[in-house]
């Protein structure tokens, strides 16, 4: 009973891949690694041979069953999934690394293969080809039959006529870019500057060569190369790169590439959306890495960061939205930050509906900016949306208080007539929650940090001439936000 469910849950962890002819090709894992299960149509005797033996390019068996006719060897992808015809250069590479494979079969192990055809290739998760079909391999010290057939696929693959030997003897006659990338992914860490410049020169100008598994492996590499040491204009240019590559999946590097702590790498990507905008879906996963734009101290980086959230407002969800408006709420108390936070606010108005938030946002800079005006034109695009309850106890009173400041009579009178015909028209709403159980439960409690402001509205006026504008206690910035930026934020 406990083997039945061992080999149910086998089964269930198995996912198939491709099917040809000779075998049925599954997903599966294999002490705890990713691995490809292989299961033949005929007696796979013959690749018992590779137990004794290692070749980069030749399948390796983490696990043969002869009886059960399948085998497991670590991860790999069926052929026809990477290969694209018009990579010329890169598939004149896979038939040269055959080559050496079929070689090492002649000369080292005495055996000939006999089924070179393309449904015994396959990539690994690295890009690179496999060499497997291995089913009508055997021992043999004439080798005329692998070399007519490796003829023929190089003629299939490449369209060029040539022997095994020429190929191994030319390398191919393919670009040197390919030996280069192996040269790089074993040791890029350890190249000079200089070096890596001309292995990202090199692989940019060749970027429709290679297949998106390298792409995705040079772009993580390039980027992983970046540190706090590396100079302004090398980690530019290696964003440039990343972004310019034709990555297949844009979205996976966004995250990484917003997440590098240096002023000019943010502008620079803040102020080039074109460069990926149109290849991801959502800004989501980079909205915390925006909420710091929008905390730090560099005035412009603040800035271009919010313009860059505005023109981009339509790809952050609802839920993302309201977490930035809660960083301007808790962290934008100076005046230009004000008036930034406002005319955002006025020019994003149709994506908030309704959100507390922005209610909060208002009240707090009318009690603290210096434009009060823009601020109560702003509440007036918003009011409706406004909680009716919080108008009544505690907005009204609040503009109450700046009835007698000249320079805004006429836009508080004016507000107050808006919402006080506006909240007339839904006056059940008001007497209904008046004399909630909610309600009730909240009158022995302090008062809200709103209900404060109405309370020294004059006093925070009078200080605000008197002393510079700093934030109130309530809403001041937390000190060191981040640490590790190339400049203090």
């Amino acid at each position: 009973m406990f083997l039945k469910k061992l080999l149910w849950m086998a089964t269930k962890n198995e996912a198939l891949v491709h099917t040809t002819k000779s075998y049925t090709m599954y997903n599966t894992t294999f002490e705890s690694k990713n691995a490809t299960k292989l299961v033949f149509t005929q007696t796979i005797e013959a690749y018992s041979f590779l137990k004794k033996i290692k070749h980069d390019t030749i399948i390796s068996l983490y696990r043969l069953n002869v009886e059960k006719g399948y085998l497991i060897t670590r991860r790999l992808l069926p052929f026809c999934s990477v290969f694209k015809r018009e990579t010329k250069e890169f598939n004149k590479y896979i038939a040269f690394k055959i080559a050496q494979a079929l070689v090492f079969l002649h000369d080292k192990c005495g055996v000939v293969h006999g089924n070179i055809v393309k449904d015994s290739l396959f990539f690994n998760e690295e890009g690179r080809v496999v060499l497997g079909g291995f089913e009508k391999s055997r021992k043999s010290s004439a080798f005329d039959e692998d070399n007519i057939m490796f003829s023929n696929l190089v003629e299939e693959l490449v369209g060029i006529d040539a022997s095994l030997a020429d190929f191994v003897k030319n390398k191919g006659l393919c670009s040197d870019i390919f030996f280069d990338l192996d040269i790089a992914f074993f040791g890029y860490r350890s190249f000079t500057v200089d070096q890596k410049l001309d292995f990202i020169s090199g692989m940019k100008k060749n970027k429709n060569e290679l297949i998106d598994i390298h792409k995705r492996r040079v772009s993580w590499m390039v980027l992983a190369d970046i540190s706090s040491s590396t100079s302004k204009d090398f980690k530019t240019l290696a964003v440039d790169f990343v972004l310019s590559f034709d990555v297949p999946d844009m979205e996976e590097f966004l995250p990484p590439l917003f997440s590098i702590l240096d002023t000019g790498i943010r502008l620079y990507l803040l102020r080039n959306p074109e460069k990926y905008i149109d290849r991801i879906t959502t800004l989501d996963p980079v909205v915390k890495s925006l909420s710091l734009g929008i905390k730090c101290k560099d005035k412009l980086l603040r800035e271009e960061t919010v313009v860059f959230i505005k023109e981009n407002i339509g790809m952050v969800s609802k839920r993302q939205q309201s977490e930035i408006l809660e960083t301007m709420y808790s962290y934008v108390s100076d005046d230009q930050g004000m008036v930034l936070v406002l005319r955002f606010l006025r020019d994003v108005r149709p994506a908030f509906k309704k959100t507390d938030v922005v209610y909060r946002i208002l009240c707090k800079y009318l009690i603290q900016s210096k434009a009060k005006a823009q601020v109560l034109d702003t509440m007036e695009i918003f009011y409706k949306s406004f909680d009716n309850f919080k108008m009544t106890t505690e907005l009204l009173p609040l503009l109450c208080g700046y009835l007698s400041n000249r320079s805004v009579q006429p836009a508080v009178f004016s507000l107050i007539e808006k919402i006080l015909s506006h909240l007339k028209e839904h006056k059940g709403e008001i007497v209904d929650k008046e004399w909630g159980i909610g309600s009730i439960k909240n009158i022995f409690k302090p008062k809200s940090s709103t209900h404060q402001g109405i309370a020294c509205v004059e006093e925070v006026e009078t200080q605000s001439v008197k002393t510079p504008s700093k934030p109130a206690q309530d809403y001041g910035e937390s000190k060191d936000l981040v640490d590790g930026w190339d400049e203090p934020w």
